[in-house]
C-alpha cells in the first residue's frame, strides 16, 4: 500500500511540475485566534511560547509558499494588539482586559515576523461580534458589551453590536482606523459576520432602531444591508485618506442570493445575514472579494459554478477576486485531490488572482492527506508575487545595486545580499525584493517570466530556496524591489555564482554495515559552498520505496528513526549551494539487526484449552536473545495481568481464571533492540478446573525473577515461583542493609506469584529485594530513578 501511495505522489509531482506557476498571485491563508483556531494554541501561554508558536507559524506558511498572513487581530470586540478602544483578548492571556506580561504587541511582532521574510500582513478584523458565547469567560469591565450595552444585541448566548445604530458605525470604523493609522499593515481585511447566523438570526430584536435610523429605506432587510453598506464604503473612504495603498477586502459568505448563479442553492448572504457583497463591487467600496468557496465541485453549492460567477461579478467592476478555500476540509471530508483540482481551476480563470485558504493550523500542520506536500513541492514550489492593484499608485520603486554573495557568519554559508534603493518620485522605496535565477545572464524583459522567480525578502539578504532552482548550470542573480502594491523595479546589477557544489562524501555509517538499531544516525561532508541537501532513505537501491524525502536540509547529521528490523537500507545525498546542485553522492547502505516480532504458534487464536495453567508457545525470533510475553484479559491488552521476560520460546501461566477469555502477545529482544510486537492471539480458559481432578499443576523450581520495569518511577512488578507450599517472606532492603518495606510474609502455595512495589515515598536509588521461601533464598538489585 505505502508503495502504491509513493507512485502516486511521484506521479503527482511529475503532473504538477508541468503546471504554470504564475508571477503574480495571491496566496492568503488565514490565521485564526477565535476560540485558539490556530494561534496561540491556548490562553495564557508565556510571552516566549506565544512568539515561539508564531514565528514557527509564519515561517510554515513561508515554507509552504504563502505570500500573505491575514492576521485576526478582533475576534469579539476585543484586540490582539495594544488597542485604544478594546480589552486585551481573553484568547491571548487568559483574561480579557489583561495583557501581556512582559508587554509585547502580538500585531507588531507579527508584522515584524512577515515583514522580515517577504509576506504581507493584513489585520483581520470581525465587525459586530461582541460575545461570541455567554458564560464562557468573565467579560472585561472595559467591554463595549460593558461600558454601552445599549450598543448590544443579545439573541440566545450570542452577543453583537447593533449595525443599525450610528454611534456603532462611527466606534467599529474607529477601531479600525486606529490600526491602520499605526500599525504598518499591507491591509485590511474582514470576515463574513455580519448581522448574525442562524440559530441567532435576527428577527425583530432591532425593529426600534430601524423605526429611528430607517434614512427614509421602508424594507428593514434592506436598511440591514445598508447599515453593512455604508460602514463598508466609509471604512474604505477612510482608509484612501489616510494610506491609499493600502488594500482593503472583505470575505462575505459564497452564496450571494438565491439562484445566482442558476442551478446553486443553499442559505445565502444576501437574506440571512444581510451582506449585498455585489453592492461593494457595484461601488468599488472594496479592493478584493474572497468569498468563502467552501464547497467541493459538483451539487447544489457545486465549486465551479460558484468560482465562475463570483469572478466574473468582480472583473465586470475593475475589482480583484480571491476565493476562500476551506482547506481544513482536506483533513475529513475532502478527496485528497479536492483543494489541488480548485487550486487548477482558479488558476486556468484568468478573472481570478489568486485564493486565500482557512486555516493555518489544520490541515497543514499534519499535512492531511498530503496538501503540504501539494504546495510546497508542486503548486507553490515556486514563489509568487502579490498582484498590482491597477486602480492604485503604479509608478515603480527604484532598483536595488550591488548584489553579491557574502558569507553569512551564523551560519557559515554564502547568501546574496544587496544596497536597497534610493527613495523614488512618489516618495517610496522598497517594501520586499524579489530575487530571480538565470543560466545566463538576463535581460530586463525576461524577469516577467515566473519560473525564474527563486525568492521573496523583506530584507536586503537571501538564503535561496534551493528546491526552486532549474535544473540548467550556471547561476546568475538578479534583484528588483517591490513597493506597496507590488509595483517592480528595474533589475540590479548581474550576479554570477560560479561555484558549483561537489558531490557529498557520505561518512557513517559505513557502506554495507549491519548491526544497526532502530535509529540510525547518517552523516556526510559539508562544504562551505554547501547552502542545503536532499536526503533520501529507501528500502531499495533504485529509490521508489522512499521511507525519507527531505529537500532543503540545512545539516550534514540526520537522525533517521522508527526502522524496521532486519532490513537493508540505501542512503545518499545532493548538495545544493548558490551555484546550483550536485549529482547524488554514491549510494551507502545499512541494515538493522535488532529481532523480527515472533511468530505465536499455541494455544490457537480462539480457541478454548483444557487448562487453567497453559503453555504458551511461540517461534524463534532470528538473532533475538529473550522474549517479553504479556497476557491481558482484553484485545487491548491493558490492563496487563502478566508480564514476564524469558529466554526461551514458551512460559507457562498457572492457575489463570477459570471460564474467560484471555489475549498475549510477545516481543523480541537482543542488544540492537527490540522488535514491535507479534499479533494479539486469545484463548478461554474452561469452565471448571475439574476436568483435571482438582489436581493443580504445580512448577518445578523456586524462581525469584529481576523486577520489571527496572529502572522505575514509582512503580515496579515482582514475580516468584514457589515449587512447594511453605510461608513466603519477599522484603526490600537499602545498600546499607537496613529493611525498607515488607512485601510479602504469609504463607503460600505452590505456584507464580506478582507483588507490585509502589516506591512513591521511597528516595531514588539503588536497592535490594530478598526474597525465604523454606530452604530457599534469593536477592537481586533493583534501581529507582526519580
Amino acid at each position: 500500500m505505502k508503495k502504491i501511495l509513493l507512485i502516486i505522489f511521484l506521479l503527482n509531482i511529475v503532473s504538477y511540475s508541468q503546471l504554470n506557476i504564475p508571477k503574480s498571485e495571491m496566496r492568503g491563508v488565514w490565521i485564526a485566534t477565535v476560540v485558539n483556531y490556530d494561534w496561540p494554541s491556548s490562553p495564557g501561554l508565556s510571552v516566549a511560547q506565544q512568539k515561539q508558536e508564531l514565528v514557527d507559524m509564519i515561517e510554515r506558511m513561508k515554507l509552504y509558499g504563502f505570500n500573505t498572513i491575514y492576521f485576526q487581530v478582533r475576534a469579539e470586540a476585543d484586540a490582539f494588539y495594544n488597542s485604544n478602544y478594546e480589552p486585551w483578548s481573553y484568547y491571548l492571556t487568559g483574561t480579557q482586559g489583561v495583557g501581556p506580561n512582559p508587554t509585547y504587541d502580538p500585531l507588531e511582532f507579527a508584522i515584524e515576523e512577515a515583514h522580515k521574510r517577504g509576506l504581507e500582513l493584513h489585520a483581520w478584523f470581525n465587525p459586530y461580534r461582541a460575545v461570541r458565547t455567554v458564560g464562557a469567560y468573565s467579560i472585561s469591565p472595559n467591554h463595549i458589551s460593558r461600558t454601552h450595552p445599549e450598543y448590544i444585541i443579545t439573541i440566545n448566548t450570542f452577543k453583537f453590536l447593533n449595525p443599525g445604530l450610528p454611534e456603532v458605525e462611527d466606534y467599529v470604523l474607529n477601531v479600525i482606523m486606529d490600526v491602520v493609522k499605526r500599525y504598518k499593515i499591507d491591509g485590511v481585511h474582514m470576515d463574513d459576520y455580519f448581522y448574525p447566523y442562524p440559530p441567532d438570526q435576527i428577527s425583530t430584536q432591532d425593529t426600534a432602531t430601524f423605526r429611528l435610523y430607517n434614512r427614509g429605506i421602508t424594507n428593514i432587510g434592506d436598511w440591514r444591508r445598508d447599515n453593512v453598506n455604508k460602514l463598508v464604503a466609509e471604512i474604505n473612504d477612510s482608509i484612501q485618506v489616510n494610506k491609499p495603498y493600502l488594500k482593503f477586502g472583505m470575505s462575505p459568505f459564497g452564496i450571494w442570493k438565491p439562484g445566482f448563479p442558476p442551478g446553486i442553492s443553499g442559505m445565502d448572504a444576501y437574506n440571512t445575514i444581510y451582506c449585498d457583497a455585489i453592492n461593494w463591487l457595484q461601488n468599488q467600496s472594496i479592493d478584493y472579494l474572497t468569498p468563502q468557496l467552501y464547497w467541493a465541485f459538483g451539487g447544489a453549492t457545486d465549486f465551479a459554478a460558484l468560482a465562475n460567477w463570483w469572478s466574473d461579478s468582480a472583473y465586470a467592476h475593475g475589482r480583484h477576486i480571491y476565493p476562500g478555500l476551506a482547506t481544513y476540509r482536506e483533513a475529513d471530508i475532502y478527496t485528497a485531490n479536492e483543494i489541488p483540482s480548485q487550486l487548477s481551476f482558479t488558476r486556468n480563470n484568468s478573472k481570478i488572482q489568486g485564493t486565500v485558504q482557512f486555516r493555518a493550523k489544520v490541515p497543514f500542520y499534519n499535512n492531511s492527506k498530503g496538501i503540504t506536500d501539494s504546495l510546497k513541492y508542486n503548486y507553490f514550489s515556486a514563489p509568487s508575487i502579490t498582484n498590482k492593484m491597477m486602480w492604485k499608485d503604479t509608478i515603480k520603486p527604484n532598483a536595488p545595486t550591488d548584489l553579491t554573495s557574502t558569507l553569512d557568519p551564523e551560519t557559515n554559508k554564502y547568501i546574496l545580499t544587496w544596497t536597497p534603493p534610493s527613495t523614488a518620485s512618489d516618495g517610496d522605496t522598497a517594501s520586499r525584493y524579489a530575487i530571480y535565477r538565470f543560466d545566463h545572464s538576463p535581460s530586463q524583459a525576461e524577469i516577467d517570466e515566473g519560473n525564474h522567480l527563486i525568492g521573496l525578502a523583506g530584507v536586503n539578504s537571501l538564503s535561496p530556496k534551493y528546491t526552486s532552482y532549474s535544473n540548467s548550470p550556471g547561476s546568475y542573480f538578479v534583484v528588483t524591489a517591490l513597493d506597496e502594491n507590488s509595483n517592480e523595479s528595474n533589475i540590479s546589477n548581474v550576479f554570477n555564482y560560479s561555484n558549483s557544489p561537489m558531490v557529498p562524501q557520505l561518512i557513517y555509517p559505513a557502506n554495507n554495515s549491519a548491526y544497526h538499531y532502530d535509529t540510525v544516525k547518517v552523516s556526510w561532508r559539508k562544504d562551505v559552498n554547501d547552502g542545503a541537501y536532499q536526503v533520501q532513505v529507501a528500502k531499495d537501491s533504485l529509490f521508489t520505496d522512499l521511507i525519507k524525502q527531505l529537500y532543503e536540509y540545512k545539516d550534514s547529521v540526520l537522525i533517521v528513526k522508527g526502522l524496521e528490523a532486519q532490513v537493508k537500507y540505501y542512503w545518499r545525498v545532493k548538495a545544493y549551494s548558490l551555484g546550483g546542485k550536485s549529482d547524488f553522492s554514491p549510494t551507502y547502505s545499512f541494515k538493522t539487526a535488532f529481532p523480527l516480532a515472533p511468530e505465536l504458534v499455541s494455544p490457537t487464536h480462539g480457541s478454548t484449552i483444557t487448562t487453567v495453567s497453559p503453555t504458551l508457545v511461540w517461534n524463534k525470533s532470528a538473532d533475538a536473545t529473550s522474549y517479553r510475553v504479556q497476557l491481558s484479559y482484553g484485545v487491548s491488552m491493558t490492563p496487563t495481568i502478566k508480564d514476564t521476560t524469558v529466554s526461551d520460546t514458551s512460559v507457562t501461566f498457572y492457575n489463570l481464571v477459570v471460564n474467560k477469555n484471555h489475549f498475549w502477545r510477545v516481543s523480541a529482544s537482543n542488544q540492537y533492540g527490540i522488535s514491535v510486537w507479534s499479533s494479539v492471539r486469545g484463548f478461554k480458559t474452561p469452565a471448571t478446573s475439574e476436568n483435571e481432578e482438582e489436581e493443580i499443576i504445580k512448577p518445578n523450581e523456586y524462581r525469584l525473577s529481576q523486577n520489571y520495569p527496572n529502572p522505575f518511577n514509582p512503580i515496579t512488578n515482582i514475580k516468584y515461583t514457589i515449587k512447594q507450599a511453605s510461608r513466603v517472606t519477599l522484603k526490600l532492603f537499602n545498600v546499607l542493609g537496613n529493611e525498607v518495606k515488607t512485601l510479602v510474609d504469609e504463607y503460600k502455595s505452590a505456584g507464580q506469584y506478582e507483588v507490585q512495589l509502589n516506591a512513591e515515598n521511597i528516595p531514588s536509588g539503588v536497592y535490594f529485594y530478598k526474597i525465604v521461601a523454606g530452604d530457599f533464598t534469593d536477592t537481586k538489585k533493583l534501581i529507582i530513578m526519580k
